[in-house]
Parts: structure tokens; sequence; C-alpha cells
């Protein structure tokens, strides 16, 4: 694992790595001690420890530019003060540890990331004579098309001669609901749910829901809300 560690205070970054490499000392850590130091780096984590009031570009500022280059960045902020926790959850910050860093919260927070990220799956799609490996979290959709499958990202709209039969066999439940004999839709992205269909987040359509699936989606999307919810 890929791990960044961003504070202008350096005592905090070497702290801070301590802990990372006393609990795992396999992981690769970077340390940082402003934001557009990291974000120039143009290295990509699959972590990041990130003090929110910095100079120059604070941790908030840096997080938007995290997120957008890579989705699925999991973002632990660390600050002095708890005013800016509304703030941290706009940019979907997986962890929020007050200083001084308590060992015991410390220690919760790195190894729910770590669990986060090893839970993750990636599938593959041959798509425009490539083979492309994609998270599977990262998939709003699957539209069912003659024998194959589009696959719609925030990104790319992946084309695969699989069937969705065969995709929705692969993935099991993992989070998704066929919603229509053409649809199943990823429950993490999805916004609202009328009788005319459903809106998805990064998805500029409309998807069609069946009468007979309706229900069951509702029922499935308010449970994963429950077991979802921080």
């Amino acid at each position: 694992m890929k791990i960044a560690v961003c504070d202008d205070e350096p005592l905090i970054c070497k702290e801070i790595i301590r802990r990372i490499r006393q609990l795992s000392p396999a992981e690769d850590v970077f340390e940082y001690h402003n934001g557009k130091e990291l974000l120039d780096s143009g290295l990509s984590f699959e972590l990041v420890f990130l003090d929110i009031d910095m100079p120059e570009m604070d941790g908030m500022e840096t997080a938007a530019v995290l997120s957008r280059r890579r989705r699925d960045t999991l973002i632990i902020f660390l600050t002095a003060s708890s005013e800016h926790i509304r703030d941290a959850f706009k940019v979907r910050a997986f962890r929020y540890i007050c200083k001084p860093v308590q060992p015991e919260e410390f220690h919760e927070a790195f190894f729910s990331a770590k669990n986060e990220l090893c839970e993750r799956v990636m599938i593959s799609v041959r798509h425009d004579h490539m083979t492309c490996t994609i998270l599977l979290d990262d998939v709003i959709c699957f539209e069912a098309y003659g024998d194959g499958t589009y696959i719609y990202t925030e990104e790319t709209v992946y084309t695969s001669a699989r069937s969705l039969k065969s995709w929705l066999e692969q993935i099991g439940d993992h989070c998704f609901y066929q919603v229509h004999r053409a649809y199943a839709v990823s429950l993490r992205y999805i916004l609202s749910i009328d009788t005319n269909g459903i809106v998805m987040r990064g998805l500029n359509m409309e998807i069609p829901i069946s009468r007979r699936s309706r229900t069951g989606l509702k029922e499935a999307f308010l449970a994963y809300m429950k077991e979802n919810a921080r």
C-alpha cells in the first residue's frame, strides 16, 4: 500500500509515520509538508493522512484535487479543531482524527482503511482491443445491448462482449441490483428513485425501472444506506 502523510508540522509527520511503521512495516510511506508539495509529486496513493490547517493550500482544497485525480483514495484528516468535520465529509473523508493523535484512535482508523482497501474488487474488461482493469466500486451501472454490455463509470463507458447475466453472476451481491431486464445499478450511486426511473450520480440519463423491481430496489437501497452510514 502506498501512503502519503501531509502536515506542515514535521514532528507530526514523523509521529504518524512512526505509528504506521509500528503497525505495518512493509508499507511505502511518503512525507509532505503542504498540499501543493503532495500534489506536485505526481504520485498516486491508496491512503492519505492529511492535515486540514496548512499554509498555501489547505487540506480541504488538497483533498478535492486528490479525489478528482483518483476517486478511490482514502483520506484521513488530521486537525486540532472539530469545526471542519462537516466540510471533511463533503470531500468523502474516510476518517477524522483530532490532534494530539491518540494511539487507539489511530489504530482503529488505520486498520479500518487497510481492511477497506483489501476488500475492494477489481474487474477486467476487454475494451477497444485492450484489457482494462476497473475498480468495481467505480461502476455506476451495467446496460445490456444485444449479447454484450455497456459498463458506465464517471469517466468512461466501456463496451464488453460479455452478457449482463454473466457480469451479475461474477459480481454476485456486491452492491448491485438488477432494476430492468437491460440494467443493473450500483446502490452506492443512486440519488433518487421514483415511478419513472432512477437518477444516478455521475450519469446524465435516467435508468428505467420495472414495476416489479421497484419495491425490492427501495428495500435494498435502504439496507445499503443503513449498513454504510458512518
